[in-house]
């Protein structure tokens, strides 16, 4: 008797719940909706697509999946365009549907046979390997120069390298530091402020709802990688200017002037300090 009545409370819970759960989802998916379209309008393809899958994951209608399969068109995505579009199609009928509805159905039939021409024409014709060709001869080797220019003394040759080699090597370093920071940087602050923008609507001054909380924390945590980013370009950019100096430069005496410079990075500033 004991497990029966465990039993009828379980199920009273679950079916107290279920409706409130289901039209959370809905609400998430009709707002990821909007924030497809807003992102589509602004040129974010890569944003609008996202959102839009969110969207037609939840929803299933055949107005998500116009929407998706427009976007991924645009994107040049057409195989997958068509795949969405098909499915979209085969979406059951309801038995009022309203007239946005029928002409999302209209748009994406239409749609489907565009892009069934497109991933045809796309398709790359067979190609034919032609047979390998025998290798020609080696032409005669040609008679060895003599090198009229006077040679350096060796000590002075050693040392001259060695001090080129080790300034090279830094502003290698340095540009590649630049170049890695400067892509990490600009990728992560527009990354952050493309999603800043998509959670406006959910997060007036920074006051966020449940549900667009976490994606609002994610953002910033994104910006703030991207003031790291940047910090680490600028000491990137310094250090190889300078080693692009030190390997440019023929005489010892100004390597001598330049002294060790001395870098300090901060979160979103670059410091140099030395002799000049």
């Amino acid at each position: 008797m004991r497990s029966l009545f465990v039993a009828l409370v379980v199920v009273a819970v679950t079916a107290a719940t279920s409706p409130a759960t289901a039209a959370d989802d809905k609400a998430k998916a009709m707002f990821r909706y909007e924030v497809g379209k807003s992102a589509l309008v602004r040129g974010k393809l890569d944003d609008a697509i996202a959102a839009f899958r969110d969207a037609h994951g939840v929803l299933n209608t055949p107005s998500t999946a116009l929407s998706l399969a427009s976007a991924l068109e645009k994107k040049g995505e057409h195989a997958e365009a068509l795949t969405v579009a098909k499915a979209g199609t085969e979406i059951p009928k309801g038995p009022q549907e309203s007239f946005g509805t029928v002409k999302a159905r209209a748009d994406l039939d239409k749609l489907q046979k565009k892009l069934e021409v497109k991933v045809v024409e796309a398709t790359p014709p067979q190609t034919v390997v032609a047979p390998p060709t025998k290798p020609e001869p080696d032409p005669k080797p040609s008679e060895p120069t003599t090198d009229t220019k006077p040679k350096a003394e060796p000590g002075e040759k050693d040392e001259s390298a060695g001090r080129a080699g080790g300034a090279t090597v830094t502003a290698l370093v340095g540009f590649s530091a630049f170049a890695f920071g400067a892509g990490l940087g600009l990728g992560a602050f527009f990354t952050s402020k493309s999603k800043l923008d998509d959670l406006e609507p959910a997060c007036p001054d920074g006051n966020c709802a449940s549900y667009a909380a976490s994606e609002y924390a994610g953002a910033r945590t994104t910006q703030k990688l991207a003031y790291v980013g940047f910090a680490v370009g600028g000491a990137g950019l310094v250090s190889g200017i300078i080693g692009a100096a030190l390997a440019a430069s023929k005489e010892g005496p100004k390597e001598a002037k330049l002294g060790k410079p001395t870098v300090s990075v901060g979160l979103a500033s670059v410091e140099l300090r030395g002799v000049f």
